[in-house]
């Protein structure tokens, strides 16, 4: 029998009072839905849910030249104002982290925030003390709270007015960008749905005020069965799922993450022998499932699923997938048919990604 204790959300009480079901997600007990599943995808889709982000580790990681060693980002491509999605990567070019950085310039006194993935927090504080960088857990310091989908902004406008006094222009504030309200108040246009959407850094007194707010004004909760199923939808990597450290950016599309010189010489070296596509199941409503096996017809093994759901959006099941560059042609990849687990019953379509449409608020450039 295990004495694992896990750690608590400080908004449990708001998910109990929302009839939330809980899972333990690497050590924490975080809601994993309110009601079904499919209908908190399409509410975060149709309208605006929020999540509960406890999970996420919260570091203060200290300005230094050695970073550049580490993260895909250099550090003077980070600037104060926008966040910068990035890879934490190890000298054999593969991935320890996916991270995003925020400078918040004079508030902390030559740190960064960094924002990683709860299983690989420690991992991440020991890979940064060996290499000589200070760094605070400050993941007690603030909760944290995602507000995602299409009526987000007036929701996070109507917050900020009435329980803070705050008016701010949030139709200039585009997606990764943030604003350091105080220094313990964050405001970033970002998420993890591919919907439009805001992640909030808030002390633990006035993220309180901001769940009464919520549920107040009918903002329905979700849990991480929907973040699974909406960031699958929108083509989003998960640590453990699509990247690990025996996978390297180019083969999981993120080469568009590398804004770092130091690691130029990795791309020009490294051989991609896989690549993460998605999937879509044509013939049955059978969901294919993590480490499942695709075979071409003359039953070849061709690639691996790494992350399956039901889409409530295409009424379909789906899936992301490396697969076998060696054994199928890139050029020729797209619409390509094959057999999930060797099965004749369970035929899958390779198919471009995102599957939806990417609703992020980005700035019209002529």
């Amino acid at each position: 029998m295990s004495n694992l204790i896990l750690k608590e959300s400080p908004l449990k009480d708001f998910h109990v009072l929302l009839g939330a079901k809980f899972i333990n997600f690497h050590s924490y007990n975080m809601p994993l839905n309110y009601s079904s599943i499919i209908d908190e995808v399409l509410n975060t889709r149709n309208s605006v849910s929020f999540f509960d982000l406890y999970h996420m580790g919260r570091l203060l990681v200290k300005k230094s030249e050695r970073i550049n060693n580490l993260f895909s980002v250099s550090i003077d491509n980070i600037k104060y104002s926008k966040a910068k999605y990035a890879l934490i990567l190890n000298d054999r070019f593969t991935i320890e982290d996916d991270i995003v950085i925020y400078d918040l310039d004079q508030y902390f006194n030559g740190y960064f925030l960094v924002v990683c993935n709860a299983v690989n927090k420690e991992k991440n504080i020991n890979i940064l003390k060996e290499n000589s960088i200070d760094v605070i857990d400050v993941s007690d310091d603030y909760l944290m709270l995602a507000i995602q989908g299409p009526l987000s902004e007036k929701i996070v406008n109507d917050f900020l007015i009435s329980l803070f006094n705050i008016n701010i222009d949030l139709k200039r504030v585009y997606f990764y960008d943030y604003v350091v309200i105080d220094k313990n108040f964050i405001l970033s246009r970002s998420g993890y749905t591919g919907e439009d959407g805001f992640e909030i850094y808030l002390d633990y007194r006035r993220m309180l005020k901001l769940m009464d707010f919520l549920l107040s004004n009918n903002v329905k909760g979700a849990g991480l069965g929907a973040r699974d199923v909406l960031r699958i939808e929108a083509g989003l990597v998960l640590y453990g799922n699509e990247i690990d450290n025996n996978t390297n950016p180019l083969e999981a599309n993120l080469s568009w993450a590398i804004k770092n010189s130091y690691f130029n010489k990795f791309i020009e070296n490294t051989k991609v022998n896989k690549k993460l596509l998605g999937i879509k199941v044509i013939n049955t409503k059978k969901v294919p499932r993590n480490n499942y096996k695709l075979y071409d017809f003359n039953q070849k093994e061709i690639g691996v699923i790494t992350s399956g759901t039901y889409s409530p959006i295409l009424s379909i099941p789906i899936g992301l997938a490396f697969i076998n560059l060696d054994l199928i042609d890139i050029n020729n990849i797209i619409d390509y048919k094959g057999l999930i687990e060797n099965k004749e019953n369970f035929i899958f379509k390779i198919d471009k990604l995102p599957f939806v449409k990417l609703n992020y608020y980005k700035k019209i450039t002529k």
